[in-house]
């Protein structure tokens, strides 16, 4: 039980960039943040979903920021 409660409290910080020649997105680095240590199988799940994700966010990223353009200036949810 107790390397269970580790493995749930483990953080990855995952560092994806997006594959110049696909669609695709890669993983850049990856640091243990915190928390007690992770199975490989685990770090491999993270790390996919981490890919996978990183398209739909930054979709809606970009999106955010183009209707952000069309606002007066100082009115913006960035500041």
């Amino acid at each position: 039980m107790p390397e269970e409660e580790c493995c749930i409290r483990s953080q990855l910080l995952i560092g994806v960039a997006k594959n110049l020649n696909d669609d695709d997105y890669d993983i850049t680095c990856i640091k243990h943040h915190v928390g007690g240590p992770l199975e490989m199988e685990s770090i491999e799940d993270m790390s996919e979903l981490a890919s996978k994700t990183a398209g739909g966010l930054s979709q809606a990223i970009e999106k955010r920021l183009k209707t952000e353009e069309k606002r007066k200036l100082g009115h913006s949810f960035l500041l």
